[in-house]
């Protein structure tokens, strides 16, 4: 049976159980792969501190070796580990959801923050979108710079990615496209009828941090942008994340200060002094 068939087969009993609501299932779906092993665990933690319980997660991983992503999610309940050869980012999600079980689907980045009121709000505003169009994704948002710490607002009209959250029809319609990145700008663009959802910006952080995919914005490279563009969040990173987080998010730009001590030494220049 095709994937469309079995997809639809599967959507028809999903109806009858378990409709989009405030309360219905709610199937997080995390690509990953080579090189973002150590994001994995840390993204099952803001996962595990979400306040809405009814939900799964399914990690689709295909790094040629799987034991560090299997380590990550066992004993994790609710927590589904899928290996897979090598392919590109749209095709993970693919198959993320269509093992899903849920009736609502919310694709979850591995190395960005979904602080603790995240998905409770997206179910919210999901559900109370058209049904032909249930499909929401956040239009404001944080950015944390993770070699400076410096911790950014987007603004309005900019919209988000790793916040996408959608009905599973909707997806069995149109899935994603076949692509290694900007799976989310083809996302938005082949399904144009959406929510955009405001007043939460401080529940989705995105970071950055040398290794994304996202790296060029009207022409130039996304960092420069963030911190030319956008204005700065009135309050420090550590007042936003979990206190346990700090360790791992302090290691991150400590290892980011060395890379970049060494890219200057290799070119022959002088580091900068830190003056923050």
């Amino acid at each position: 049976m095709a994937r469309r068939d079995r997809a639809a087969a599967g959507s028809i009993l999903r109806r009858m159980a378990d409709p989009v609501t405030e309360t219905a299932l709610v199937s997080c779906v995390m690509p990953t792969g080579a090189g973002r092993e150590r994001f994995v665990p840390k993204a099952l933690d803001h996962w595990s501190r979400q306040t809405y319980t009814h939900r799964e997660m399914i990690v689709v991983d295909d790094a040629p070796d799987p034991a560090p992503g299997r380590a990550a999610c066992r004993d994790r309940t609710g927590v589904s580990y899928i290996p897979v050869p090598a392919t590109s980012l749209g095709e993970k999600l693919n198959v993320g959801v269509e093992a899903a079980r849920g009736s609502v689907v919310q694709k979850w980045d591995d190395d960005d923050i979904y602080r603790p009121a995240f998905l409770e709000t997206a179910t919210r505003w999901l559900a109370r979108t058209p049904a032909d169009a249930r499909f929401v994704v956040w239009d404001s948002y944080l950015v944390y710079l993770a070699w400076s710490g410096g911790l950014y607002r987007t603004g309005p009209g900019h919209k988000a990615g790793p916040s996408i959250c959608f009905g599973r029809e909707l997806w069995e319609a149109n899935p994603f496209r076949d692509v290694p990145r900007a799976v989310d700008s083809h996302w938005i663009a082949d399904h144009p009828d959406f929510t955009a959802v405001t007043g939460h910006e401080d529940e989705l952080i995105l970071v950055r941090h040398g290794a994304n995919t996202w790296t060029e914005f009207h022409g130039i490279h996304v960092d420069g942008y963030i911190e030319a563009e956008l204005e700065r969040w009135p309050v420090p990173f550590s007042t936003v994340i979990d206190p346990d987080d700090q360790e791992f998010y302090d290691r991150l730009r400590e290892e980011l200060h060395a890379r970049m001590r060494l890219d200057i030494a290799a070119s022959g220049g002088e580091p900068e002094t830190e003056t923050s």
